[in-house]
């Protein structure tokens, strides 16, 4: 059973992602904070059959997501600590022999957080929560009536931004791919360091009014308007060439979205590491699909990609 060491961005990209992932961190600390969706599990102290029930229940509900949203299928479980972790660190022995032992984890990839929960929640300190966090919601709903509207509290907002879904990181603290949604929290930008929108959308003269006037006002924000059953010429040069100017002058990380996240955007992350980093269609394409796991990329623009050569 082998066990894959990833990085801070890896994990941050894994837990993004709709489908299925296991987070297993391996201290039951209650005084530390610990990252959203994870079980804290010691092995020392909690049976082995309580975390093959959870693991059980968790793929459970991954069936009816991937039923119910159309996801292709894959199981993933990785494992943290708040220390670093190796392929073959001692803490991680008796959990992979337990689970060698199970024939339904045989489909499942093993990953551990090499660079540590500490170093991953100075990072992304906005998905970190503590006991109280949670406590604070389980007393809110004991005493709102049940037939009324509870506003929520800082505590609980908290929570449930923690859970939301963030843009993914393309490149590390450089690009972001995302949707409109993403690009009209402030939050997000904010806490992402983003101060560079390039917005691939196609408004109509009374949608542009409907644009938040923050974008333009506290951000770098272009417009290039692209209609994914529309086709049109595109200059990947001259997009990539302008993330790499605005890079170098604003000195901040760029977000690249379209309404979906999906149909147009995503054709400019692979085009952005074809450009940058020099890679093939087929890799750039290969990192960016594995990223977003649902991808429904425009066909007029994926077929001028597939002819793309940058030009440096």
């Amino acid at each position: 059973m082998q066990v894959k060491a990833i990085q801070n961005q890896t994990l941050y990209n894994l837990i993004q992602d709709l489908r299925h992932i296991v987070l297993i961190q391996l201290s039951k600390n209650e005084k530390n904070d610990h990252l959203r969706q994870a079980v804290r599990f010691d092995f020392e102290t909690s049976k082995p059959a309580e975390i093959l029930e959870l693991i059980h229940d968790m793929d459970q509900k991954a069936i009816q997501n991937e039923q119910k949203y159309k996801l292709q299928k894959i199981r993933r479980i990785c494992f943290i600590d708040y220390d670093p972790l190796e392929e073959k660190d001692k803490k991680l022995e008796k959990y992979l022999q337990l689970f060698s032992n199970e024939k339904t984890l045989a489909e499942y990839k093993f990953y551990c957080l090499k660079e540590g929960l500490n170093s991953f929640s100075k990072k992304y300190p906005f998905l970190m929560l503590n006991n109280d966090d949670f406590e604070n919601i389980e007393e809110k709903k004991k005493e709102a009536p049940k037939d009324s509207r509870d506003i929520l509290n800082d505590k609980q907002k908290k929570v449930l931004y923690s859970y939301s879904q963030f843009p993914f990181e393309i490149v590390e603290d450089v690009l972001f791919l995302g949707n409109v949604y993403h690009s009209n929290s402030q939050m997000y930008l904010n806490d992402l360091s983003i101060k560079i929108m390039i917005d691939f959308i196609t408004y109509s003269e009374e949608d542009t009014q409907k644009i938040p006037s923050f974008k333009t006002e506290k951000f770098e924000y272009k417009n290039i308007p692209l209609d994914a059953k529309q086709s049109v010429t595109l200059d990947f040069d001259e997009i990539n060439k302008y993330i790499e100017q605005q890079i170098s002058e604003n000195k901040g990380r760029v977000l690249l979205y379209c309404s979906n996240g999906q149909s147009i955007s995503p054709a400019f992350a692979i085009s952005y590491l074809m450009y940058k980093q020099k890679m093939n269609i087929q890799l750039a394409s290969m990192k960016v699909f594995a990223l977003i796991g649902k991808v429904n990329i425009a066909q007029w623009i994926y077929t001028q990609l597939l002819v793309y050569k940058p030009k440096y």
